[in-house]
């Protein structure tokens, strides 16, 4: 699967059709960090199929509790945008276990029409910062790390 995978690195926010030509690609995965704005625009202008939310575990008292607006801003853009219902909305725990976000679930009346926790992935901050930012690689081409490559793929359905 390596073979038919593309890192792309654009801090800019850029229209995905200026950088490259999505129907080359089954899937389009966004790191959408930034400001709400800039999310509902890289959403609304490329079109996902899938949208993953990670819960870190450095992070957890935030990402839970702005899990909410997430869930909400995806299900308005669903009903107001024309983005399709067919999104799968992946919320993805990093060093945290799927219980605390089924918890917090629970407490959410309006999420998009199919939404899911995946499997728990070990937290791996430091090296998923090595792998991407200096490295420009995929985090399971690192010896400790080659099992995230089928986590990646059960993720995103492959």
């Amino acid at each position: 699967m390596e073979d038919n995978l593309s890192l792309i690195y654009n801090p800019k926010r850029e229209n995905l059709l200026n950088i490259v030509d999505p129907t080359q690609y089954d899937h389009i995965v966004i790191d959408a960090k930034g400001a709400r704005e800039d999310t509902v625009k890289v959403i609304v202008n490329d079109n996902p199929d899938k949208i993953l939310i990670p819960i870190n575990a450095s992070q957890k008292s935030k990402a839970l509790g702005n899990l909410d607006r997430i869930l909400y801003m995806v299900s308005k853009l669903e009903a107001n945008t024309g983005l399709p219902n067919k999104v799968q909305v992946t919320i993805v725990p990093l060093g945290v276990s799927k219980d605390i976000i089924n918890n917090k679930l629970e407490t959410i009346s309006i999420v998009p029409h199919q939404c899911e926790i995946s499997q728990e992935i070990r937290y791996l901050q430091d090296e998923m910062q090595e792998a991407l930012y200096e490295d420009k690689k995929y985090i399971w081409t690192y010896e400790t790390c080659e099992d995230l490559y089928e986590n990646f793929c059960s993720i995103i359905n492959l």
